[in-house]
């Protein structure tokens, strides 16, 4: 069952990327990468809401721990997204 909650983290990690990179328009860096923290702190709440109490996939003794481990696996997932994302737009032959 961690398995499902690992898997919900990337596919977060990454869609927020995706979303901040598509609708954000032009932002400074600091400002993409800000908003991209807060929405993995967000999104690793709800997984930590959802798995813990309602579905027992994680234990509920170690809430806050948890959430702290789900941020930081959505945070490196969104920031090497934006990165990679970043990076290809720049080189891709259809975006000058």
């Amino acid at each position: 069952m961690s398995f499902f909650v690992v898997m919900a983290l990337i596919v977060g990690g990454y869609l927020s990327s995706t979303i901040a990179l598509a609708f954000g328009g032009p932002a400074t860096r600091r400002r993409r990468l800000t908003s991209l923290a807060l929405a993995s702190a967000i999104g690793a709440l709800l997984t930590d809401a959802l798995a813990g109490p309602v579905l027992g996939a994680v234990p509920t003794s170690k809430f806050l721990v948890l959430w702290a481990i789900f941020t930081l696996v959505m945070v490196a997932v969104a920031f090497a997204a934006a990165a990679l994302q970043t990076v290809s737009v720049r080189r891709a032959p259809w975006s000058s």
